[in-house]
């Protein structure tokens, strides 16, 4: 879970859109990265990452443990 602070006062004007919520890689999000990649797999000649056109929510979450990253972050 990312932690937020509150602001001591508000902003006078916003300075900028507010930024996305940034999450670690859950399994509710692997079908839509795997969607992603699969109708993104054009644009890497059909070999993307993930599978590139074959991606699935399970080659991603394998490929991602397989990394053995400390963390997985989405936008």
């Amino acid at each position: 879970m990312i932690e937020t602070r509150e602001r001591s006062a508000p902003l006078a004007v916003q300075i900028a859109d507010p930024m996305p919520h940034i999450r670690t890689l859950e399994l509710e999000h692997a079908e839509a990265l795997a969607l992603m990649w699969r109708e993104s797999s054009p644009a890497w000649g059909g070999n993307g990452p993930y599978g590139g056109d074959r991606s699935s929510a399970r080659r991603v979450l394998e490929d991602c443990r397989d990394m053995d990253p400390l963390a997985v972050f989405v936008a």
